[in-house]
């Protein structure tokens, strides 16, 4: 990870037909992921949506956990982020 960035994604896909960008933070969790992981890829969202591209800008938070703790699906559900969890 670089130094001083706000937020973070670990993968970032540009689908330049539709204009749209996908910002996935990706989480190896056993139990529950938590809210850290939407805020990570919510700064990072806000920090790259200061640029008027053009683009749609998508966040996700792809976990292996069984699920996202309460206060992960809120903020998520506040933000427009959408979680993806388990290995199903």
């Amino acid at each position: 990870n670089e130094a001083g960035k706000e937020g973070d994604a670990d993968v970032v896909a540009i689908f330049e037909g539709i204009k749209t960008i996908l910002y996935t933070q990706v989480k190896f969790h056993r139990d529950q992921t938590d809210e850290w992981a939407t805020e990570q890829i919510m700064a990072y969202k806000d920090n790259k949506e200061v640029m008027d591209d053009g683009y749609s800008k998508i966040a996700w938070v792809v976990s292996s956990a069984d699920g996202f703790s309460d206060a992960c699906y809120a903020l998520a559900k506040e933000n427009k982020v959408q979680l993806v969890d388990g290995p199903k």
